[in-house]
């Protein structure tokens, strides 16, 4: 995805104003999900800490499998 300037919020409501425009450096986007498993070993490989891997607490906590697409990720 090549870098672009968009705008951003919104003159019609308070909590989102005023519109402004924001720049988006451009990025890479995948063709296939990237696993916990592969992710943790770039993160080993990197010396990166994982991010957690557990979604919310009702009725338990769902803990991601190394087969799971990653989450909990920043654009960072």
């Amino acid at each position: 995805i090549p870098p672009a300037t968009f705008p951003r919020g919104s003159g019609e409501r308070p909590d989102e104003g005023p519109v402004r425009p924001v720049a988006v450096e451009g990025f890479f986007l995948a063709r296939h999900e990237l696993t916990w498993g592969r992710f943790a070993r770039h993160c080993v490989a990197v010396g990166k800490a994982l991010p957690s891997r557990e979604i919310g607490d009702y009725p338990v906590p769902f803990r991601a499998g190394d087969e799971h697409p990653v989450f909990n990720v920043s654009w960072e």
